[in-house]
């Protein structure tokens, strides 16, 4: 199965250039990493061009006219190319092992459809760059139902 990442951007140079960065150092890296860039007016375009050019795994899109965000994730969402895909903020980092757990838990259960798991939040203060784990709310496995995935995100994120 392959799979791919999507992340959407705007105005966030080095912080996406840290989340593309530790996307690309997974245990288990994907076969591709979709990047939108919706229209930014800093360093970006740059950033992820010179990304790119070193990343062949690197695919990097660019919205004409900024779109404030989920028109972003859906042309981007719309760009990939993988049976799974994983999303990732520019403003957080997996963890290394995170995306070869998330497919590992899906193949062994092909009932589940989404999986969720902690993360780490990359906070931009004064230009300097600091983290913060986000850890998941329990430590084993939570089951939803369709109904329930809604109220769920929306209440711990």
């Amino acid at each position: 199965m392959t799979l791919s990442v999507v992340i959407a951007t705007y105005n966030r140079a080095a912080m996406v250039r840290q989340a593309i960065e530790a996307v690309l150092a997974q245990s288990r890296p994907p076969n591709e990493v979709v990047v939108m860039d919706d229209a930014s007016t800093d360093a970006t375009p740059e950033t992820l061009a010179a990304l790119a050019a070193a990343h062949p795994t690197l695919r990097i899109f660019r919205q004409a006219t900024n779109s404030g965000g989920i028109e972003s994730w859906n042309a981007a969402t719309a760009q990939s190319r993988g049976d799974y895909i994983a999303f990732c903020t520019d403003d957080d980092r997996f963890l290394p092992g995170h995306l070869e757990n998330s497919v590992a838990y899906l193949e062994e259960h092909p009932d589940v459809g989404v999986v969720h798991s902690g993360f780490i939040d990359a906070v931009e203060s004064a230009g300097d760059l600091t983290f913060e784990p986000r850890p998941l709310r329990s430590k084993v496995p939570l089951r939803t139902s369709r109904l329930g995935l809604l109220s769920y995100m929306t209440r711990y994120y």
